[in-house]
């Protein structure tokens, strides 16, 4: 079972989903291809009712709305990628005005497939696709526009370039953007929020554990989850803060000043960069993206659940196990000497007489697995029992699947009534000692147990030391 459906996350795939149904490009095509489509072999009054009906696909591509000079170039951009101002009129038999700036835009700006428009001798313009600017200074435009005295159009032999902009491209992009890191945001806070309910059951079962060698590896276990929080969360803050800038200038921004569209893109990118989630190997993705995965890694390679399923475990078993109320035998499991140092009874299985029996095996870790239980997410909640007897069998089963498992370390909180219930479970590769101690009525339902494999023990526990922890 993957982590995110089990724990109720968005998956990646469809985060992306949540978009514009149809993009403006996609508008653009559409358009140029229902024209090519109806016009071909048609007459020319025939192609102007064609193109004045309305898109029916999509929305209508948006004319551009604001434009700005970047040189006066010699342009080597090939004829075919340009459309003619005056070759244009003619051919529609529409009247030429006096160039300028304002006509040559006007002429280009609903025109999609052109992005850029150049004026030239004084007097012509064109729409170019793109621009290739010739290897020159930018410079020696000195023809008087025909329609502004004020304006100069180009020269003998370069031509006044311009780039024309959508304040709603530039603006949309930028609403896009906070839109897709707004989502990856909230599957990262979903992921700490269920890494924090670990960490915190770590930290309350090493309060509630007063051996030094079990302390010492919960913290090592904890230390490490908690950084990748820590590391997701101080991202998370640097990602809030640029989403901020990008939402303050998103209203601010003009139209017509490009220094104000400058700003936008340049925040929109910032906020890109760091912190959205770029398609392919997510441990080359964002720095968000990174620690995000790195936090998810650690929980998937540490999660109960997903390793059972990946062993071809029954989970459905399991769950049954743990309502059955039956111990696993080897839960407990101590040599005869043991079992008469205490005073507990033949099946200490299931606990020991007059005694709250604490179950340590002590021996080098080879895998350590977590899992959490929130019984108000649940529609039929387990009791504490049912679900700290679950987790028993969930781990046991784990040590049958694991190779060199020989033992198990079973600890954490569980208590009837709590928010959570929390659980870990150490396998070993060997048991050199096994604690023992008597926790009292106040640790209610905490978990601190452990068992060793019947095989092993036969051969280990004539040597095998039980020491009681007073």
């Amino acid at each position: 079972m993957e982590w995110r459906a089990r724990h109720h996350l968005l998956p990646v795939a469809e985060q992306r989903k949540a978009r514009h149904t149809t993009s403006l490009c996609e508008a653009k095509k559409k358009e140029k291809a229902r024209v090519d489509a109806e016009v071909s072999g048609a007459s020319f009054l025939q192609q102007r009712l064609v193109r004045k009906q309305p898109v029916e696909s999509g929305p209508a591509p948006l004319p551009y709305d604001g434009y700005f000079t970047f040189g006066c170039y010699v342009d080597q951009s090939p004829g075919g990628s340009r459309l003619d101002y005056k070759a244009e009129m003619e051919r529609t038999f529409e009247e030429a005005k006096p160039v300028d700036a304002a006509v040559c835009f006007e002429f280009c700006r609903d025109r999609p497939q052109y992005k850029f428009f150049a004026l030239t001798l004084g007097r012509d313009c064109y729409c170019a696709e793109y621009v290739h600017r010739a290897p020159g200074g930018s410079g020696r435009c000195d023809r008087v526009c025909e329609g502004n005295q004020a304006q100069m159009c180009g020269g003998d032999h370069k031509a006044s370039l311009y780039e024309m902009h959508r304040c709603s491209d530039t603006i949309d992009e930028a609403e896009e953007t906070l839109r897709e890191v707004a989502q990856f945001v909230e599957y990262a806070e979903a992921l700490t929020t269920n890494a924090s309910f670990l960490l915190s059951g770590m930290d309350m079962t090493a309060d509630a554990v007063d051996v030094a060698e079990v302390r010492h590896e919960i913290f090592n276990n904890s230390r490490a989850l908690n950084r990748l929080i820590r590391g997701v969360q101080d991202l998370g803050k640097e990602c809030g803060e640029l989403d901020k800038k990008c939402r303050e200038l998103i209203p601010e921004t003009d139209p017509a000043n490009v220094e104000h569209l400058q700003k936008l893109e340049a925040a929109q990118r910032a906020l890109a960069k760091t912190c959205a989630e770029a398609p392919g190997n997510p441990m080359e993705g964002t720095g968000f993206q990174v620690a995000v995965e790195e936090l998810y890694s650690f929980l998937h390679s540490h999660d109960v659940q997903d390793a059972l399923s990946a062993a071809g475990a029954s989970l459905d078993a399991v769950m049954a196990d743990g309502k059955s109320g039956n111990n696993p035998k080897s839960l407990n499991r101590m040599t005869k000497a043991a079992i008469a140092s205490i005073g507990c009874d033949d099946d200490p299985s299931d606990g020991c007489d007059g005694f709250n029996l604490i179950y340590w095996p002590q021996g080098p870790t080879v895998k350590w697995f977590s899992d959490f239980y929130v019984p108000a997410q649940e529609a039929e909640p387990m009791s504490a029992d049912e679900w700290k007897l679950t987790f028993i069998w969930m781990c046991k089963d784990l040590c049958d699947h694991v190779e060199g498992c020989v033992a198990a370390d079973i600890y954490g909180s569980i208590e009837e009534g709590a928010e959570q219930y929390t659980a870990n479970c150490a396998l070993k590769s060997r048991v050199e000692r096994v604690l023992l101690a008597d926790t009292g009525p106040a640790y209610g339902y905490s978990l601190d147990t452990g068992f060793i494999v019947e095989a092993y023990f036969q051969i280990v526990k004539d040597e095998l030391p039980y020491i009681l922890d007073e």
